[in-house]
């Protein structure tokens, strides 16, 4: 397939062009008939200028043309810096996505199952937060750290979360979803929080000033 075949085979890209064209060929047709019936005297008026006049002319122009020459310079600088920016955030976030948590179980009490998915270890895996819930605490095991110090690639660990009332006292865990919200560091030592599977988000150390 030539250039022009291949070109002709992006309706995106064709429409486009063609839309852009035909927007320009309007345009140059409107500026010919508004400024024809001056032309005449617009070209006696500049075939009667001077050498300096046209000169200066020349200087004007070529400012316009520096001065937007470093605005398009600038406006492509910044725009890289922000797609640069992205793509490193979005590559910090690789690993982070890879911890992936579920609800294992349900009744007396609601575990979690949390898994790491990636080719490295994570660490300092803590659950910050379950929704919906009054209050939350470790159990009914009071042996379970609240924390998974080292998640090796490709193992797993579950907690069992009990779920308490209005008056701090464990319930039965009812019907319904829960979300749960754990906070880690990743093998490059950035710390994410996760809530579920959504998109892991960077939790930045707090300065004093």
């Amino acid at each position: 397939m030539g250039d022009l075949e291949e070109w002709l085979s992006k309706p995106a890209v064709r429409l486009s062009a063609v839309r852009d064209t035909a927007f320009g060929v309007v345009a140059v047709c409107e500026l010919l008939i508004i400024t024809w019936p001056t032309a005449p005297r617009v070209l006696t008026w500049l075939t009667g200028q001077s050498a300096e006049w046209w000169g200066a002319v020349g200087n004007w122009v070529g400012a316009v043309a520096t001065t937007a020459a470093v605005v398009a310079a600038l406006w492509i600088a910044r725009r890289d810096g922000r797609v640069r920016v992205a793509e490193r955030a979005d590559r910090d976030k690789a690993q982070a996505r890879l911890l992936v948590s579920v609800m294992a179980n349900r009744g007396d009490f609601v575990t979690v199952k949390v898994e790491n998915h990636s080719q490295a270890p994570l660490f300092d895996i803590t659950l910050t937060n379950v929704e919906p819930a009054l209050a939350w605490r470790y159990g009914p095991s009071t042996v379970q750290s609240p924390r998974q110090g080292i998640l090796k690639a490709g193992e797993h660990f579950q907690r069992n979360i009990e779920l308490l009332n209005g008056s701090g006292e464990p319930q039965r865990v009812p019907g319904g979803d829960y979300s749960f919200t754990f906070e880690f560091v990743d093998s490059a030592g950035l710390r994410w929080s996760r809530r579920d599977n959504d998109e892991p988000r960077r939790v930045l150390p707090v300065t004093t000033g």
